[in-house]
Formats: structure tokens, C-alpha cells, sequence
């Protein structure tokens, strides 16, 4: 059965197959906060626009039905001829014959297309211009930090994104859709039962891996050999190493050492420029501040610039003096995002 929806384009015009795959969906922290972002959004909304308004659009015909609003992405449809998605926020009446489309991120981002090529805001803007009567949308995705710059669709690009979701529909639906796996097979909820991944990592999981040394010498035509066999063999680790990284974007797996291979948080620091080269040249002196901060500053030019004037065994405890000088000025930036990486969990 086809399962397509607006937010689920960009991975079915990479794998056509992921939309009608068999799928588990899992319940995850951040999409909970998401959701509760979203309700908050919703609420804040002015009088002059609309929030949580659901459309289907129909990619053969090109034409939309408004279904509702505030269905929390519930869409009665017809999936086999619809594809169903959600506007976070438009105008209620078009301006000058412009209607307006924003998509609310409230998380990371991770994989989110820029404007002109976000498939999500196109399905929004061609449903909208169809349910308005216009052919300009303006269209845009607000951040907690604020509304994001806008950008015009006119008649052309409204048709081309009509001809581009009417393609992915086609992919989707025809006799064998292709599957592809890839960086889009990240938090897809096919992956179990995705074929792309299951032959080769439970053949590499259960040992069913060649062996590759020639146990009576090596000669030139078996390094020759080898060699071949060497190269496809690190493309299939890498495979192998994206889809237990999929799967475990999904599910966190226990491992032997202790730690869990699974997606969590990773937080970076960022030095500000300015108060860095403030806090320096305080500290240390206009030559130094100099050399740690050009038009940005980071912790590895700081310890550069200090290692010439520490002396010895003071320089770790001078960078940390510097580096706390510069959170305590507010000088410190810390930028979070996912990864799917090996971690010891908390007690």
C-alpha cells in the first residue's frame, strides 16, 4: 500500500520503494518536543493567517482539497490517488494576488532542503495556490529563532514542482519501485524490512564473510585479484556501517563493551569573535588576541596563540583561565546536533 505524504517526499525521490515498504513507526523524544513546539506555534497564531491547515493533493490531476485544520497529520484520504500533508501557517486571504507558506522547524534541521528546493514547502504551495486561485506563493520556514527569509514561487516554479512530485508519484507507484539506501534511509521507518540493507548486513552480522588471504602465498595475479576484491569490499563496509547506523537511529543497541550504539546529542562549542579578541587582549596583550581571532575564533588558534607566552606546564591551565574568561563575557556559542555514534550511557 502507497503511504506518501508532503514530508516524506525527499526520501521517495531517493527511494521509491520507502513509500510503500513496510514500515514500525517509533515514539522519540525530540519528535514529542517537536509536537508540543508545534501545538505552542499553533496557539501564537495572528488573526489574519491560518494554522495547521491540512491539504491532499492529487500529482496526476495537479489539483488540492483543503481538509481541515488541526487534524495532527490524520488525513482522511485516499492514499492511493492523494498525498496528504500539513501547512504550519498561512494567510488567510491572499495579498495582491501572493499567497504565503511557512513551515515551522522547531529541531536540528537535519536534511531539511533549502527553500527553493524543499519538497514539503512545494506540495504546500501548490495546494495553496490551487485552493486560492493564484499562481505567486510566497513561501518560507520560521525557526524558534525567528522567520526565515521567503522565497517567491511564480507560475514556472509552481509547474515545475507540480511535474517533479507527479514523477516521484510515478516512481512510487510503478510495478517494482526501486530501493535505494543512502544518507535519506536515515530515521526511516522501513528500515527493517528494507531489502536494501537486510541481505548484506545480516550476511555480514551472521559471518558470512569471504576470506581474503590465500593461505599458500601470495603471487601477482592473486594480489591482482585481491586488490579488486579489496575495493568493493571497503564499499560494502561502508554500506554495512550506514545501515547498522540507520537501524540504530531507530533503535539503540546495547554493546558488548558497555557503551550503547545509538543517536544522541552532541554539543560544540563556538568562541564569538569579538569578546574572544576582548578577553585576549585583556589578558595577554593586543599580539596575541591578534593571532587567535580573525574574522572567527576557535580553541585550537587560542592555544596557538597562548603557547608562545605560557610557560612550561602552565599553557593547558592558561587556555582554560582564557576559556573561562570568555563564558563568563558570554563569548561561548554551544551548537547542538544528532549523531549516530558509540556512547556510554548514564548511570
Amino acid at each position: 500500500m502507497i503511504h506518501l505524504s508532503a514530508s516524506a517526499l525527499w526520501r521517495a525521490e531517493k527511494c521509491p520503494a520507502s513509500a510503500s515498504l513496510p514500515r514500525i513507526g517509533e515514539l522519540r523524544a525530540d519528535a514529542e518536543a517537536g509536537t508540543d513546539a508545534h501545538a505552542d506555534h499553533e496557539a501564537a497564531c495572528p488573526p489574519d493567517e491560518m494554522a495547521e491547515v491540512a491539504f491532499a493533493l492529487n500529482p496526476e490531476l495537479g489539483h488540492a482539497r483543503h481538509l481541515g485544520q488541526g487534524l495532527k497529520r490524520e488525513y482522511p484520504v485516499d492514499w492511493s490517488t492523494e498525498i496528504p500533508g500539513t501547512v504550519d501557517r498561512m494567510k488567510r486571504a491572499p495579498v495582491d494576488g501572493v499567497a504565503e507558506v511557512r513551515d515551522y522547524k522547531s529541531g536540528f534541521g537535519y536534511m531539511v532542503a533549502p527553500v527553493e528546493r524543499n519538497l514539503q514547502l512545494a506540495h504546500n504551495a501548490l495546494c495553496v495556490a490551487d485552493t486560492q486561485h493564484v499562481e505567486t506563493v510566497r513561501v518560507a520556514i520560521d525557526r524558534p529563532d525567528g522567520e526565515g527569509k521567503p522565497v517567491l514561487f511564480d507560475a514556472f516554479d509552481l509547474a515545475a514542482a507540480r511535474e517533479r512530485i507527479r514523477a516521484i508519484w510515478r516512481a512510487v507507484n510503478a510495478p517494482s519501485p526501486a530501493v535505494v539506501a543512502g544518507d535519506h534511509c536515515w530515521r526511516c521507518e522501513c528500515i527493517r524490512n528494507c531489502p536494501a540493507h537486510l541481505t548484506m548486513a545480516i550476511a555480514f552480522s551472521e559471518g558470512l564473510w569471504p576470506g581474503v588471504l590465500p593461505t599458500d602465498g601470495l603471487t601477482v595475479a592473486k594480489v591482482a585479484q585481491g586488490w579488486e576484491f579489496l575495493a568493493n569490499a571497503k564499499r560494502l563496509l561502508g554500506l554495512v556501517e550506514k545501515t547498522y547506523r540507520a537501524f540504530a537511529s531507530l533503535n539503540p543497541i546495547p554493546l558488548a563493551n558497555g557503551k550503547v550504539l545509538g543517536e544522541h546529542e552532541v554539543q560544540r562549542e563556538e568562541l564569538d569573535g569579538l569578546i574572544t579578541y576582548q578577553t585576549l587582549r585583556d589578558l595577554h596583550g593586543e599580539p596575541v588576541a591578534r593571532q587567535a581571532v580573525t574574522m572567527e575564533a576557535t580553541k585550537s588558534a587560542l592555544e596557538t596563540a597562548l603557547k608562545p607566552i605560557a610557560p612550561n606546564g602552565k599553557r593547558a591551565g592558561m587556555v582554560r583561565e582564557a576559556l573561562q574568561a570568555i563564558r563568563d563575557a558570554n563569548g561561548v556559542v554551544v551548537k547542538r546536533s544528532m549523531r549516530v555514534e558509540e556512547y556510554q550511557p548514564k548511570e
